[in-house]
């Protein structure tokens, strides 16, 4: 009753002047978020040796792939790849010879093998490319089943390091049970395959649930926006790659994380 009462006391021009104003000051808010949001400075993460570079394209084979930056590490290399799983169907091995490095996903909680895994990794082996394995973590079972897991079907011999993926929580738990069971993970498999994973997530995740602590290499699955962290890989874009259907996550990397013990080198 009360707007009611209100309404009726506002002539139609004055409800135009007042709707008109609303819609320009919701456009302006838009228009600063997009500007500022996501905008090119470092969080406390970064030790100001992290950089990009603006550019309209960058090359890859037959590609010519529009990205609004590109690493930037002195004049270090940039190394092209891609990351997997079962869900991407490949239609030609012998085409992803022009990738620098693919991951492909091996397990997912404590009981999930990707069924593709074993079959793809022998066949990139053969083919010399540089291949690597990893596990999507679940906040619904404990990290030694998980580890557990992973090792039953990952090779210690592949040529790049293990990677965890941790991007949801979805049993809640609490900052502090998340790291003591992503500590238990990273401890396993580091005695395990001698080295400690690399921690992929969004940039937002890491720095809620402070992943710094665990001190392992970080890849930023910020795909399409600059990373607030310090990474050696960067999820990008999610496009068409040849020899692959569909599209697929395209990832850049300012050094290939070799595993010591990998089959080839």
């Amino acid at each position: 009753q009360f707007l009611s009462n209100i309404m009726k006391k506002i002539s139609t021009k004055k409800l135009i002047i007042i709707i008109t104003g609303l819609a320009l000051l919701a456009a302006g808010s838009l228009f600063i978020y997009k500007k500022f949001a996501n905008r090119n400075d470092y969080s406390e993460y970064s030790d100001g040796k992290f950089d990009y570079v603006a550019t309209k394209t960058y090359k890859m084979g037959h590609l010519d792939i529009p990205t609004p930056w590109e690493f930037r590490h002195s004049d270090k290399k940039i190394y092209k790849g891609i990351d997997i799983s079962h869900h991407n169907k490949v239609l030609d091995f012998d085409a992803l010879k022009n990738l620098d490095f693919i991951y492909h996903k091996a397990t997912e909680g404590s009981t999930i093998h990707d069924t593709k895994f074993k079959t793809r990794m022998e066949k990139f082996i053969e083919r010399r490319i540089y291949c690597g394995a990893y596990h999507f973590f679940s906040t619904t079972s404990p990290a030694e089943k998980q580890f557990e897991n992973f090792a039953k079907v990952v090779p210690k011999d592949l040529p790049l390091i293990p990677v965890l993926d941790i991007e949801i929580n979805k049993g809640k738990w609490s900052k502090r049970k998340l790291n003591i069971e992503l500590d238990k993970w990273i401890k396993l498999c580091q005695k395990h395959y001698g080295v400690k994973p690399i921690i992929y997530s969004s940039s937002d995740f890491y720095i809620n649930y402070n992943l710094k602590q665990h001190g392992c290499k970080f890849w930023s699955g910020d795909v399409n926006y600059k990373p607030k962290v310090e990474c050696i890989i960067h999820q990008k874009k999610i496009i068409p790659v040849k020899g692959m259907a569909g599209k697929v996550d395209y990832n850049e990397a300012s050094q290939l994380p070799l595993n010591p013990k990998a089959k080839f080198k």
